[in-house]
């Protein structure tokens, strides 16, 4: 099973009557703001660029912090097709990092066990309390996560295919696998689990290869409507793709 992809698609035949219920939103699952003490935007800032660029929804993923949307205020007239999830980005032990998606409350994150798998159960069980999901964010960063890593975590259906920060490894190197193959490695041994794409966005302000800017890696979900909860489904049910480019 050797896909050579970097999209992940999802082809689905439907109901026509079920399919005129759904519509696609564009969405990014992870970026930074000043509150991470590395980044050069503040929340409202962050938002604004998201709203403002066609997105439809967006997550303001921060490292251990959570970030009430409804804190975050935008400039002018704010479309009523935009959306801001409720979200953290869970930094915990052995650089395992994940996105707590549609989450009601800040996760804890200081869970450290000498398996990689247990630290990252923990996390998707914390999320699951505080009522979310778990994206499994940039595994390659520091070569931090391997499949033997994932493949026992229960209840993980999203990891991070591709991440938009110039110093993640997505495409592997001689000694490790990329996403690519460790989510075909995945697959290959029956682990249900959908590659999500994100940018990591930190820098709104300084535009260079280099940085972390925003609009390089999004995901295209399919669902009902444009709610936390409909996104969140659409998502851990695997009705997106994700790109780099490609709409």
């Amino acid at each position: 099973m050797k896909a050579k992809i970097i999209i992940a698609a999802l082809v689905v035949f439907i109901h026509p009557s079920f399919a005129e219920d759904l519509r696609w939103y564009k969405g990014n699952t992870h970026a930074h703001t000043t509150l991470c003490g590395h980044a050069d935007s503040p929340p409202s800032v962050v938002a604004q660029w998201y709203h403002d660029n066609g997105y439809n929804f967006a997550i303001l993923s921060e490292h251990n912090k959570f970030i009430d949307p409804k804190t975050v205020k935008l400039k002018g007239d704010v479309r009523k097709d935009f959306l801001l999830l409720p979200g953290e980005e869970v930094t915990g032990h052995k650089t395992v990092h994940s996105t707590a998606m549609n989450v009601n409350r800040l996760v804890p994150w200081n869970f450290n066990h000498e398996h990689r798998s247990k630290i990252i159960q923990k996390h998707v069980d914390e999320t699951i309390k505080a009522g979310g999901s778990t994206i499994l964010n940039h595994p390659n960063f520091g070569w931090a996560i391997q499949a033997k890593d994932m493949f026992p975590v229960k209840k993980l259906y999203l990891f991070e295919l591709y991440n938009g920060h110039p110093s993640v490894h997505n495409f592997g190197d001689h000694r490790h696998p990329s996403t690519e193959e460790l989510w075909d490695d995945l697959l290959t041994q029956g682990m249900t689990i959908y590659g999500v794409g994100s940018a990591d966005a930190h820098h709104f302000a300084d535009w260079k290869p280099n940085k972390s800017n925003p609009g390089r890696g999004w995901v295209m979900v399919r669902a009902k409507e444009l709610t936390s909860d409909a996104i969140t489904d659409a998502m851990t049910e695997g009705d997106f793709y994700a790109s780099s480019g490609i709409m």
